[in-house]
């Protein structure tokens, strides 16, 4: 009886130790899960960008310059004003007085230019090899990526789990 009940106690010890392991594995693959996007839509992003349009995107003035893609996730409007792009280490435009609401997008063109509006002074080359930069109003980087080539009319995104394609 007494070898029964030291089986019985050494088997439930076992189990409660490989239930901690079991435990432990399930966390870090629901970690690793919110890592692979669920995580990264909840803060503002870039979400998508052209590097050669050709007229698959016009502004309001009917020109068709490259643009990026701004995605808002997080539960709140965030005013950009003071949030800066560019296309390298220095921020090259900063955003006016602008609203991007919760779950929104926002596009802003590259036109190279100094215009009015949601157009920045830089642009994109469609070989790739630059990186997008999101900085917030105080210049701490929110988001950032690395280009990649593109054919005319074709955009790069990310998809639902994040991943760019």
């Amino acid at each position: 009886m007494k070898k029964f009940i030291l089986i019985v106690i050494i088997i439930i010890i076992l189990m409660i130790i490989l239930s901690m392991f079991i435990n432990k594995k399930e966390l870090i693959e629901e970690k690793e899960l919110e890592d692979n996007g669920k995580e990264k839509f909840n803060k503002l992003v870039i979400n998508e960008y052209m590097s050669s349009n050709k007229g698959t995107l016009i502004d309001e003035n009917g020109n068709s310059y490259d643009w990026i893609e701004i995605y808002n996730g997080k539960n709140k409007d965030i005013n950009l004003k003071n949030y800066g792009l560019s296309d390298g280490n220095k921020v090259k435009w900063e955003f006016p007085d602008i609203v991007i609401k919760k779950d929104s997008y926002l596009i802003i063109y590259l036109s190279g230019k100094n215009e009015e509006g949601l157009h920045a002074p830089f642009k994109l080359s469609s070989a790739g090899k630059e990186q997008i930069v999101l900085t917030n109003s105080s210049g701490k980087v929110i988001d950032a990526v690395d280009t990649v080539p593109l054919t005319k009319g074709q955009s790069a995104a990310r998809n639902l789990e994040g991943k760019w394609i």
